[in-house]
């Protein structure tokens, strides 16, 4: 039980770290300043994070769904 669910929050959490390094780094070679750096990069990491987590819910919806629809 353990092996999937450490993948999944590695995947998850990884992803939102390297889209907020991504988005963080970008701005530096922008030259914008470091407020809005961190500002940018905050908002990157939350929207990966609820990216990911709504792509999820969608996908265990339509799992239900059909496993629900194979029994009647």
């Amino acid at each position: 039980f353990l092996p999937p669910v450490g993948t999944v929050v590695g995947a998850v959490l990884g992803g939102s770290v390297g889209a907020y390094i991504g988005a963080y780094l970008g701005e530096v070679w922008k030259g914008n300043q470091d407020v809005d750096r961190l500002e940018i990069g905050r908002a990157a990491f939350i929207g990966r994070i609820l990216g990911v987590v709504g792509k999820m819910a969608i996908g265990v919806i339509i799992l239900v769904m059909i496993t629900v629809d194979s029994f009647i």
